[in-house]
């Protein structure tokens, strides 16, 4: 039987006390037994942050920036994990190289949340050239984005690696600005636009939409990465300046209302356009009838949007005997439009007055009056008498010719 030395027990004799082992306080800046991988906490816990710990505030540089500051390189800008599965775990690796010429010495401190782990952050050594391998690993509990960041010690300060975890979303891209510009009253413009889908899931959408502003399709579902082509339509009634915000609602999947709206200013200004001719009356006078005789007549736009004009009989009780050639048309901003009038009188011996409205669709309008007299022909001989002379009677009989001429 062997003995073993040792303390005895007060509640016992003879019999030797158990050894009992001495509680353990991690040192500073070292992982306790809540920072093993293995421990899952809430998005919002956060590691112990140890009193001789020296926070910096977080600057996140660019690779390049880094490179230039530290002279130490990990290959990319930030660690990222996407669609990631609750209760996996996924690893990543860091690959830290020395840029500078001389020995550096940095450490790191872990990452402040729980669904980021890596190893016991011991300092290590890397000459000119050698590069360090450390593994990151990422374990989410649920479907949701997760940030982080790393902190690398050098001699020149810390360095912060962005480490984060997103998962498919939808965004849209939609137009921040569309503007119509000046545009006659009572009249309608339309312009195309695209919306797109930026994100890894289909995207329902529908517009909420302010007068007199139209849009065509107002809803619909646009697939991934995919577009869809949408019209816009201005119609002002009014001669003033509107200004609406239009705004795109996201709709998921199963057809539920997001968070997300994206925002459209859409602007446009009414105008009232002002036609007017140099002479109300157009008079060809008289005409042979059966002919055709044209004439040139202008309209005169003095606004600053084009005219959309209609030229329209008023009598309508006998046919026209008068044609404005274009009837309808359009005369630009500021600008002259040349027309035609043609007479064609039917009937000798009738006069003919008839008016003419020329109007817009915005409430300009006037009255031409066109006039025109048909005609027949007039003859006249050239002479008004026929002397022969003496003619002589002779066999065989002979002639004697004078000429006259019908004009």
């Amino acid at each position: 039987v062997s003995t073993v030395a040792g303390p005895l027990d007060s509640r016992t004799t003879g019999a030797p006390a158990p050894a009992r082992a001495a509680p353990w306080n991690p040192p500073a800046g070292s992982m306790g037994l809540a920072d093993y991988p293995g421990q899952m906490m809430s998005s919002t816990q956060r590691r112990t942050v140890l009193p001789d710990e020296v926070r910096e505030p977080v600057v996140f540089l660019t690779r390049d920036e880094r490179i230039r500051k530290f002279k130490l390189d990990v290959g990319v800008e930030s660690l990222h994990w996407h669609d990631c599965e609750p209760g996996g775990e996924y690893t990543k690796r860091l690959v830290i190289k020395n840029l500078a010429t001389e020995v550096q010495r940095p450490r790191y401190r872990l990452p402040e949340t729980k669904f980021f782990s890596m190893g016991f952050p011991e300092p290590f050594v890397l000459s000119s050239g050698m590069t360090r391998v450390l593994e990151v690993s990422f374990r989410p509990i649920r479907k949701e984005p997760y940030e982080d960041h790393i902190e690398i010690f050098t001699a020149k300060g810390s360095m912060f690696i962005p480490i984060k975890a997103t998962v498919p979303s939808t965004e849209l891209s939609v137009p921040a600005h569309i503007d119509f510009g000046f545009w006659p009253v009572n009249e309608t413009v339309t312009k195309s636009f695209t919306i797109r889908n930026l994100g890894e899931l289909a995207a329902g959408f529908r517009w909420e939409t302010h007068a007199p502003f139209t849009i065509e399709p107002l809803e619909g579902t646009i697939k991934p990465y995919g577009t869809q082509h949408l019209r816009i339509t201005f119609a002002p009634t009014d001669a003033n300046a509107v200004v609406a915000r239009f705004t795109c609602c996201q709709y998921d999947q199963a057809g539920a209302l997001t968070k997300l709206r994206y925002p459209m200013k859409v602007g446009g200004i009414g105008k009232l356009p002002f036609l007017s001719v140099v002479d109300e009356r157009i008079d060809f006078g008289p005409v042979l009838t059966g002919r055709r005789v044209e004439r040139m007549f202008r309209l005169i736009n003095s606004a600053q949007v084009h005219a959309t004009y209609r030229i329209s009989r008023t009598e309508m009780d006998r046919d026209p005997v008068f044609k404005f050639t274009p009837a309808e048309g359009r005369v630009p901003a500021d600008g002259i439009k040349i027309l035609r009038v043609r007479f064609a009188p039917r009937h000798s011996g009738t006069a003919t007055e008839e008016h003419y409205t020329v109007s817009t669709p915005g409430g300009n309008s006037f009255t031409v009056t066109v006039a025109g007299e048909a005609v027949g022909p007039t003859v006249e001989l050239t002479e008004t008498s026929l002397d022969f002379g003496d003619v002589e009677l002779t066999l065989p009989r002979g002639s004697v010719q004078r000429t006259l001429s019908v004009v």
